[in-house]
C-alpha cells in the first residue's frame, strides 16, 4: 500500500481539486447557457419566434454542456480517467511507481504549482494539469517565453514554461513564474546532467531533423553518466 499522506497521494489531492475546479468552470458556463435560454424562452419580445427558436437551442446546448460535464468529471475520478494516473500508467505498475516516487521525494515537501525535481523523478500537480515525468525518459528540456497579443497585434500577457520533451517525441508544457522555472532547469542540470538544456537553434534543427537520432545520442550521453549500457523502455 502507498503512504495515504506520502508524495503522490498529495499530488493526487491536488489532482482531484484540478477536477472540481475544472467541472466548476465549465459547469457554470453550461448553467448560463441554460439559463439564458430559459430567458429568451419565457420573454415576450417583438421578435418572439426568433427568441424561442435560439432559447430552444441555447438551451438544448446547455443541457448538453452540463452532461458532459458530469459525465467528464466522474469519468477523470475513475482510474481510465485521473489525470495522475494517466500519467503513471506510461510506467508500468503504478503501485511500483507510485513507491518509487514517494522515495524519490521521501525528504521534499510537496507543494502545488511547483516542479518538484528528483534524482528519478520530476512531477508538478497544479490548477487544472499534472505531470509525472521519469528523468531517463526525458530527452531535451528548455524554458520557453510567450507573449499573448490582442488582435496579434498588442501584447497583453507573458507567459513562461519548461517545456520537457521526452523519448515517445512528445513534450509536457508546465506553465510557471520564471525564476521557478530557472531554478527547475538548475536542478535538472544537477540531476540529469546528460540531459540536453536550454533552447538553441542547433538543438532544434538537430531535434526536427532526425529525433531518432537525437534520442540515440541522448541515450548515449545518458549511458557514459550512469555508467550503463541499459536504454530505458
Amino acid at each position: 500500500m502507498t503512504a495515504p499522506n506520502g508524495f503522490v497521494a498529495q499530488m493526487r489531492t491536488q489532482a482531484g481539486l484540478g477536477v472540481l475546479w475544472w467541472a466548476a468552470k465549465w459547469g457554470a458556463l453550461a448553467l448560463l447557457g441554460v439559463v439564458w435560454g430559459i430567458y429568451l424562452l419565457v420573454t415576450p419580445d417583438r421578435s418572439a419566434q426568433g427568441n424561442k427558436l435560439w432559447g430552444v437551442g441555447i438551451l438544448i446546448a446547455g443541457l448538453a454542456g452540463l452532461a458532459y460535464v458530469v459525465r467528464s468529471a466522474q469519468h477523470k475520478r475513475t482510474p481510465a480517467g485521473h489525470p495522475l494516473d494517466l500519467e503513471l500508467a506510461p510506467f508500468g505498475d503504478p503501485v511500483a511507481a507510485t513507491r518509487d516516487i514517494d522515495d524519490d521525494f521521501a525528504s521534499k515537501p510537496f507543494a502545488a504549482r511547483t516542479v518538484h525535481v528528483g534524482r528519478r523523478w520530476v512531477c508538478y500537480a497544479g490548477k487544472g494539469q499534472v505531470t509525472v515525468r521519469r528523468l531517463d525518459t526525458l530527452v531535451w528540456a528548455y524554458t520557453v517565453r510567450l507573449t499573448h497579443k490582442l488582435n496579434g497585434i498588442i501584447p497583453y500577457r507573458v507567459s513562461n514554461y519548461l517545456m520537457l520533451w521526452g523519448r515517445d517525441e512528445t513534450a509536457a508544457a508546465i506553465a510557471g513564474r520564471k525564476s521557478g522555472l530557472d531554478k527547475s532547469l538548475a536542478e535538472l542540470r544537477a540531476s540529469a546532467p546528460w540531459l540536453p538544456l536550454g533552447y538553441s537553434e542547433v538543438l532544434k534543427e538537430s531535434w526536427n531533423a532526425d529525433r531518432r537520432e537525437f534520442i540515440a545520442e541522448v541515450d548515449a550521453l545518458r549511458r557514459d553518466a550512469q555508467g550503463t549500457s541499459s536504454a530505458p523502455r
